[in-house]
């Protein structure tokens, strides 16, 4: 696995697992949310698009989103 796309709902541990794989599997790992907001108040990033774009076309990376994979996904669901 190159690239994975860890996704689920708020609070199911999507960024611990993420964490976890980077380090077992030696992947970066890039976390949406640090992604989305970048500024005081919760400002969204204006780049996002352009950020995520050169992230996503490296060979390699580990993200954690609620999204839509086109790759290998591992799916959390809060209990």
């Amino acid at each position: 696995m190159e690239r994975i796309l860890v996704v689920g709902v708020t609070g199911a541990g999507k960024s611990t697992l993420a964490r976890t794989l980077s380090g077992r599997l030696g992947l970066p790992y890039h976390e949406m949310d640090a992604l989305y907001f970048d500024g005081p108040g919760w400002a969204v990033n204006s780049r996002l698009t352009e950020d995520v774009s050169r992230l996503v076309g490296e060979p390699h990376w580990i993200i954690d989103s609620l999204g839509h994979p086109d790759d290998t996904a591992a799916w959390l669901a809060a209990l």
